[in-house]
């Protein structure tokens, strides 16, 4: 449009002259034609060169949030393992994807809120995919120790050690993504030097064709021509250029901003400026330091760029406080360049500032975290030891080497067997060899410790192989002091053993004294029992009825007192081991009917049942034992059962013995009274307790004569019927046993 409104306004002749052809009019086409060729080559290339760094910088950014999602995963992991839900998994699924498309290439989401999706190219270099791929294997290695980690609870003895480990573990992993950040950024700037060389190159070429052309053409239109040229060339480069530039700036993610030189204005701010200050381009741009911030961060801001302007080169700021208007203070990392002239004069600062805050609270919530853990570590009340495959100690906390007695620089480097008892050293080498051979976990042993002072310190401890920092097998040696409770435990034995002697020596004197209060006894009551026998039988005549019953109840206590001396002796025989039973073949409805005798003043009127079996074979038994055991049942029956009820004497025969039941209806027994009632002096507890009479021996003699017999006794109670059963071994010479006293054959004893 120009070169037509130009040519308009020459004259004819001028403009004859310009179109008439001639050799130099065909060369001035030909490099027009060249010219525009090359100006076309060179918008194309530049459009494909900023396509590609617009993929680039996607590449970059997806790079560069691999590290903020690393960091967010291992964030989740710890807060899921103290019990918060966070969805790590969700996060890591995150990851893989996006690593698997840098790699591969493919669909990739830019945000995650909207759900903008963007395909990409995979990486451009094999050095590159390297590092990627090493990534990817520093993932796998972390999810693995993240995923053992989360089975362990925060109380766990490995729960801070594994922490640890994952945390080293996933600063490696940040910092090979942040070499694939950097070698993907650099990637970027060389195609954009790659792209201005050749543009410079070209332009040079094209320059000096210009020239030649300028050179060869006399005429005014040629000159208008090369103009017109020149003009389109300078306007196409600056356009694209500048194009190229506000794309960089705009879609890089740090904040770019370019100040003057001599007021030190902003002239320049890209979006990430405006989001980090909270402030908009027409906020910001005319404003210096002194109109955004306060005076004394404008003051550090001004000197740090006159000192900038001044040293003429590149300044780092590793990190620079700045107020910010909607985030409140925040922390850069500022990169400061002098903009120079062709006369090496400063025209211009351009700053490159990075926000890492978030960075820098992570930092210190680690610190945090890594000092919490090593107090609760070295002041646990545990020793930890850790010792290589040579036995050598490698760490020990601090509480652990003020048990033995030790400053912690004197244990390590030291053989861990050296602070075992020599007594216990052989077992302690099975066992770590035992432990490299690849169990993971041993059992808890109980050893003795060798402390400095020479005594000696009782602790159980737990060893545990594993991975140390540089790949190597070590155990974890955790240590539990039981030094107090082992003497605890040895003081009750003595103590047990002190108490059971006194028992001992108890019983004896006890069962010394009954036996002599018994013997004591016995002759004294025999003369009172013959001496009221003796009345009663041959009473004077004058003595009346009132008389008559007294005496009578004198003798029935007379004899009550002489079943107790009887139990008493009973009993201390039982318990000295001399009841010997004096057996002898008799028949047991005999036995039955001499014991109904002998207890009919306790009986009195109680109905009795007695069910013996007709062929019942004779007993070979002590008779006045057996009878004292029958006795000592119905006694027991009448006082624990209701006074109109029966009392049963059920008997049966068995294989290997002879079965006596005494039942009774009355008080049911409790479960936890079944064995009980046979125990010396028990008496359960009844409603009629006050009423019912005795020492509670008489089921306790029971059980030790038909012990003495070979047979056993014991209690049913089912509802208000309580059963009392024993029996009696059958021999077998029982069955030539004639009653006539006829012996078929000799009986074996």
């Amino acid at each position: 449009v120009k070169f037509a409104h130009e040519a308009s306004t020459m004259n004819p002749a001028s403009l004859r002259d310009i179109l008439r052809p001639s050799k130099v009019g065909r060369h001035f086409t030909m490099i027009t034609v060249m010219f525009l060729s090359v100006l076309l080559g060179i918008l194309v290339y530049t459009i494909t060169t900023i396509q590609n760094e617009k993929s680039n910088a996607i590449l970059i950014d997806m790079a560069g949030r691999q590290r903020m999602l690393l960091q967010k995963h291992i964030n989740e992991v710890f807060l899921t393992s103290q019990g918060i839900t966070a969805g790590y998994m969700a996060t890591r699924k995150l990851i893989h994807s996006t690593l698997h498309a840098l790699m591969e290439g493919g669909s990739v989401v830019l945000d995650a809120e909207t759900g903008q999706r963007h395909t990409i190219p995979a990486v451009p270099t094999e050095g590159m995919l390297v590092t990627l791929r090493n990534q990817q294997k520093h993932l796998d290695k972390i999810i693995k120790v993240a995923d053992d980690f989360l089975l362990l609870s925060p109380e766990h003895p490995e729960f801070g050690q594994k922490l640890e480990t994952l945390r080293a573990q996933n600063s490696t992993l940040i910092r090979i993504a942040d070499d694939a950040v950097k070698q993907l950024s650099a990637y970027s700037e060389s195609n954009l030097a790659t792209m201005l060389k050749w543009e410079t190159i070209i332009a040079i070429v094209v320059g000096l064709l210009g020239m030649f052309v300028t050179g060869q053409g006399v005429r005014v239109g040629r000159r208008l021509e090369n103009e017109i040229a020149e003009r389109k060339r300078a306007e196409s480069a600056l356009r694209n250029s500048e194009l190229f530039l506000n794309s960089i700036v705009e879609n890089i993610p740090h904040m770019i901003f370019v100040k003057t030189a001599k007021d030190l204005r902003f002239v320049r701010i890209n979006k990430e400026g405006e989001d980090i200050l909270g402030c908009s381009r027409k906020e910001l741009l005319g404003k210096s330091d002194y109109d955004l911030f306060p005076r004394e961060q404008a003051d550090f801001f001004t000197a740090m760029d006159r000192e900038v302007l001044t040293a003429k080169n590149l300044v780092g700021i590793p990190k620079e406080p700045i107020q910010t208007k909607t985030k409140g203070l925040r922390h850069l990392h500022t990169k400061k360049i002098p903009l120079l002239d062709d006369q090496g004069i400063p025209q211009y600062l351009l700053g490159i500032s990075e926000d890492i805050t978030e960075r820098l609270q992570a930092q210190e919530s680690l610190r945090r975290s890594e000092e919490r853990y090593r107090v609760l570590y070295e002041d646990n009340p545990s020793m930890y030891f850790t010792v290589a495959r040579d036995g050598t100690i490698l760490s020990v906390n601090r509480f652990g080497a003020q048990q033995l007695g030790y400053q912690v620089e004197d244990l390590v480097g030291q053989p861990v067997i050296e602070v075992f008892h020599e007594e216990d050293k052989p077992r302690v080498r099975q066992h770590f060899a035992d432990c490299l051979k690849g169990t993971r976990m041993l059992s808890r042993w109980e050893l003795r410790k060798q402390r400095k002072d020479g005594s000696v310190l009782y602790v159980r401890e737990v060893a545990r192989t594993v991975q140390g920092e540089d790949g190597e097998t070590v155990v974890l040696i955790v240590c539990e002091d039981i030094t107090e409770w082992k003497q605890t435990e040895e003081r009750l034995r003595e103590s047990e053993v002190k108490r059971t002697e006194a028992l001992r020596q108890s019983d004896e004197l006890k069962s010394a004294l009954l036996s002599s209060v018994s013997h004591e006894l016995r002759t004294p009551l025999t003369a009172m029992k013959a001496s009221v026998s003796s009345i009663i039988g041959n009473g004077p005549s004058g003595m009346n009825e009132v008389q008559h019953e007294f005496l009578k109840g004198v003798d029935k206590e007379i004899n009550y007192m002489s079943r107790l001396v009887d139990n008493l002796l009973d009993m201390s025989r039982i318990e000295a081991g001399t009841l010997m039973p004096h057996r002898e073949w008799h028949p047991l409805e005999d036995l039955v009917e001499g014991a109904l005798r002998r207890a009919a003043l306790t009986l009195e009127i109680r109905n009795i049942e007695v069910h013996i079996p007709e062929d019942l074979p004779p007993v070979f038994v002590d008779a006045v034992e057996m009878q004292q055991v029958l006795i000592n049942l119905l006694d027991n029956a009448v006082k624990y059962s209701f006074p109109d009820s029966p009392i049963r004497i059920q008997v049966r025969v068995g294989v290997q013995y002879i079965e006596v039941e005494v039942s009774n209806t009355g008080e049911a027994i409790p479960a936890q009274d079944l064995e009980r009632i046979f125990e010396r002096f028990y008496r359960r507890r009844s409603p009629r307790e006050q009423s019912i009479r005795g020492t509670g021996l008489g089921l306790a003699i029971c059980k030790g004569i038909v012990k003495a017999h070979g047979g056993r006794i014991w209690a049913q109670s089912i509802k208000d019927e309580v059963k009392i059963i024993f029996t009696i071994p059958v021999t077998e010479s029982m069955a030539s046993f004639s009653l006539e006293g006829l012996r078929r054959a000799k009986p074996k004893l």
